[in-house]
């Protein structure tokens, strides 16, 4: 039955491929074509979607799949190994061991990167812990940097909440995080540049490109806005694809692109792509790259733009 359904399969991956070019399940489908394909014993049509995939999603987790099988049970490894660590860390918290939940959590940003989808919950256990241990205004200063750290997560959302049933406000950041955004300095009258930051490393960047300068022949034609792509970070796992419009001559104009954004948002790129948008000068555009991540700057970004 399972061999029957194949080609019906293949017919559903391969006409939504015609009919909507470089849809955002174009990766997926393509896996699944190329596992079809190479378990029917269809070498050429196996290796045709391969090649696709390692063109144009080189960095993707299949493209690594394809070139390396074992890294698919090495990426299984890592994941069953963070899963279980935050298991054990959301244990010894609700066990009431905060000490250890503290260290656990701080510690894995170091031991699973930054970027780790359980960096957020990782945050929050060590803000709680931190009330635990140390009281309400330790608390509270750890709750306001999940807020500016990890917006719109769950987690900001539940530090958000115990911050008003402490009647705390989330709008100042932790004398920690400030020491942490230093490097970044307010220049309202300098250059600026607006950085669009896709938080999916697949991201399809020339699509989102012409997206963009569609967006800009319409509402910024005067404006003479260039468009390049970079890639921040330091490996094909954690690199986060971005794109960057050059120049604004002050922060109140990239501000007007910023809140432009929101108010055409029909025409911008969809919020399926999640994405974030900085105005950014070129002084802490570049520090952005010497720390490849915007995890700092966006701290930076909500305390002297959003204010």
């Amino acid at each position: 039955e399972r061999l029957q359904n194949l080609p019906k399969s293949i017919e559903m991956f391969e006409t939504l491929n015609r009919r909507y070019p470089s849809n955002n399940y174009e990766l997926d489908s393509w896996y699944q074509l190329y596992i079809i394909y190479d378990g029917l014993g269809n070498e050429p049509k196996a290796q045709e979607y391969a090649n696709k995939i390692l063109e144009k999603y080189q960095t993707s987790k299949y493209a690594m799949v394809i070139k390396n099988p074992a890294y698919a049970e090495e990426l299984a490894r890592e994941n069953r190994l963070l899963n279980d660590y935050y298991n054990a860390t959301y244990s010894a918290f609700t066990t009431g061991n905060y000490r250890e939940a503290f260290e656990k959590s701080t510690s894995a940003k170091e031991k699973f990167g930054a970027t780790n989808p359980y960096q957020p919950k990782f945050a929050l256990l060590a803000a709680m812990s931190t009330g635990n241990l140390e009281g309400k205004d330790a608390y509270v200063q750890a709750l306001r940097e999940v807020v500016a750290r990890y917006p719109d997560t769950d987690e900001q959302r539940r530090a958000k909440e115990i911050l008003r049933l402490l009647g705390e406000s989330s709008a100042s950041l932790p004398g920690g995080a400030r020491e942490e955004i230093e490097q970044f300095k307010v220049e309202d009258d300098a250059l600026h540049y607006v950085i669009i930051v896709f938080k999916d490393k697949d991201s399809d960047l020339n699509k989102n490109k012409i997206t963009v300068s569609d967006y800009n022949e319409k509402y910024h034609k005067l404006d003479r806005l260039r468009i390049s792509n970079i890639y921040l970070g330091t490996d094909a796992d954690s690199r986060l694809p971005i794109l960057v419009l050059r120049r604004f001559k002050d922060k109140a104009d990239a501000m007007k692109y910023y809140t432009g954004i929101q108010k055409n948002s029909g025409d911008f790129i969809p919020a399926r792509e999640n994405y974030e948008v900085f105005p950014v000068t070129q002084n802490n555009y570049r520090e952005v790259l010497k720390e490849k991540s915007v995890e700092n700057y966006r701290a930076f970004f909500q305390l002297n733009y959003l204010k």
